[in-house]
């Protein structure tokens, strides 16, 4: 790289001690850089060198002309003339723009210009590199020329310029947020909003030209009238083959929360593993009585339609209902549609996620299942039944009920003997306090096989739920061993993917070793054996 000297800067003294490192600030005011410096597309660099009687030690140092971030965002889309102001609190065709700037220096001076078709432009101004403006216009016009334009900017800009002065001193981070009034009759369409910032952005070429970032995003201005009331449609989670109705609520609210005066149609419709969907009945209009209404509709209706049916073809099928309210004052509609009801045998569905597929002979194997609703829930308060078999024989169960928790689990404890070789189990819901669901039954099939290994050798570690335990607390467990006379056992605790205790169990044999631990901090937040 060849360098060009253009200028050098006066020294600098500085003090340091031995042993002390110290940090020293040395400003580069773009005043002292010669013309052009910072145009063109070449590199620049600034060369620091530090000496003293013992060293000499010199630097080269990028300089851009661009620095900082900005960002910029409006609070709505989309605006509209008719509407009653931003949080309640503006006027009415109001807006609001936001900017966020961040630079290596605080910002000094906010200007604000507004013309014609081109509403509002704001500029930051910074003693060292940055200048910005904020542009907001409307997209393709072209009804004011240049030179009228222009002058109207030098205008206005006089009159506003001391609007934001003060504001942004002492700060390298700012936030504005600039209110823009349309007009009464403004130019409907797609305008923009543009940040413009860099180095010897002058006044005159604020509009057309632009030597820095770009920062745009887009929003739209027109008659587009916003949604002035929600409709809420709840149809039921899971549709089972003894319901002989399905019940449909619907309620409507106007933003102001009043309830709506108007009517409701449903359209029904079932979907299957794929996007389409059936729709086969419309149910309305209906009006709504304080703002809600309550529809019936019989399974009947499923099972006698040719291209629909029920049990057992409509199982795992989806009900699509689509509820259209029309109000009455002015004749808009909102539609508002739930898909998330299913038809199936049972409400639940039972799964054995966490269970092992394998069985350690002559020990205790725990059977966890989860019970679940439809969508996907946890059903808690489930009182559960299991029944087992050992190799086509029945296996007794010494608890063969249990009540599912929080996470709608439920554990058994079954007892296979040496001999046995496949345990398959059948969980079932018993009971529950939902009085529609008694008699939907939901069973789940599990199969565990015996552990195979070379000479049907085994260590095995007692199953227990997790401990809760504090630093310093003892921990046991015990470990079951097949044969005695496996040696060199090790037994390890990890943590967060770390061994972070290793240890090794007495020589000798022994069908059962109790393994002693003591928590340490390194086991926290949590550990495994």
């Amino acid at each position: 790289i060849i360098l060009e000297k253009l200028r050098t800067y006066p020294k600098t003294w500085l003090e340091v001690h031995a042993e002390q490192p110290s940090i020293f600030k040395v400003r580069l005011n773009p005043e002292y850089f010669p013309p052009y410096f910072l145009t063109g597309n070449t590199e620049k660099f600034v060369l620091l060198t530090v000496s003293s009687d013992n060293f000499l030690k010199e630097i080269q140092i990028p300089v851009s002309k661009q620095a900082g971030y900005v960002f910029i965002q409006t609070d709505k889309p989309i605006y509209t003339p008719k509407e009653n102001g931003i949080e309640g609190s503006l006027g009415i065709g109001t807006s609001e723009l936001s900017m966020f700037a961040l630079s290596s220096n605080s910002s000094k001076e906010l200007e604000v210009v507004i013309g014609d078709f081109i509403p509002s432009l704001l500029s930051v101004l910074d003693s060292d590199l940055i200048f910005g403006s904020f542009l907001l216009m409307r997209m393709g016009c072209h009804l004011i020329n240049h030179s009228s334009f222009k002058s109207r900017i030098q205008r206005i800009l006089l009159l506003m310029r001391s609007l934001f002065n003060k504001k942004f001193q002492g700060f390298g981070k700012t936030f504005v947020s600039y209110i823009y009034k349309f007009p009464k009759y403004p130019v409907l369409g797609e305008w923009s909003a543009t940040v413009k910032y860099g180095h010897e952005y002058g006044e005159d070429q604020a509009v057309m030209y632009l030597c820095g970032k770009l920062q745009k995003i887009f929003f739209a201005s027109g008659n587009t009238v916003l949604p002035t009331f929600t409709v809420e449609l709840k149809a039921p989670e899971v549709i089972l083959e003894t319901d002989p109705n399905i019940v449909l609520t619907v309620k409507a609210k106007y933003v102001y929360g009043e309830n709506v005066k108007g009517l409701v149609t449903y359209r029904l419709g079932v979907t299957g593993e794929g996007p389409n969907v059936l729709f086969f009945a419309v149910v309305g209009p209906k009006k709504l009585r304080d703002g809600t209404h309550l529809q019936k509709v019989e399974t009947k209706e499923f099972a006698d339609h040719p291209d629909i049916g029920w049990f057992p073809g409509i199982q795992g099928s989806h009900l699509v209902v689509e509820a259209t309210v029309v109000d009455d004052a002015t004749g808009n509609k909102e539609v508002a549609i739930d898909a998330t009801g299913r038809f199936s045998k049972s409400p639940f569905w039972i799964s054995f996620k966490k269970c092992l597929e394998d069985f350690r002979p002559g020990l205790v194997s725990i059977i966890e299942a989860d019970i679940n609703y439809m969508d996907g829930r946890p059903a808690s308060g489930i009182t559960t039944t299991i029944k087992a078999s050992a190799d086509g024989e029945p296996l007794e169960v010494a608890e063969p009920t249990d009540v599912s928790d929080e996470e709608g689990k439920v554990s058994f404890h079954l007892h296979p003997t040496m001999n046995h070789n496949t345990i398959s189990v059948a969980v079932s819901y018993w009971k529950t306090a939902e009085p529609r669901y008694v008699g939907n039954q939901a069973v789940g099939h599990f199969v565990q096989h015996r552990f195979k290994s070379y000479n049907n050798a085994f260590i095995a570690l007692e199953r227990s739920s997790t401990h809760q335990l504090k630093i310093g607390d003892t921990f046991q467990k015990c470990s079951h061993i097949e044969p005695s006379a496996i040696k060199n056992i090790y037994y390890a605790v990890v943590s967060k993917g770390k061994i972070v205790s290793l240890n090794k169990l007495p020589e000798g044999n022994y069908k059962v070793q109790i393994v002693n631990l003591e928590s340490r901090m390194t086991w926290f937040p949590a550990s495994d054996l």
